[in-house]
């Protein structure tokens, strides 16, 4: 069975970003099973952060 069509379109966003960064995000994702950073975490993980970020911003311009 395929898999259901995702109702939101993705966009392809290149980013530069400090090494050091970087480091600590993939030794985070990084599975001890696979031994690699696993399909998809990377997007999850700065999906999580930015909407994380943007909800935090804008609970502070609601109170403001």
């Amino acid at each position: 069975m395929p898999r259901p069509r995702n109702v939101t379109r993705s966009v392809d966003v290149h980013l530069m970003l400090p090494e050091d960064l970087v480091a600590r995000i993939y030794a985070r994702l990084v599975s001890s099973v696979e031994g690699r950073i696993p399909l998809g975490a990377q997007q999850k993980f700065f999906v999580r952060a930015a909407t994380d970020l943007l909800e935090k911003l804008e609970a502070t311009d609601a109170t403001t």
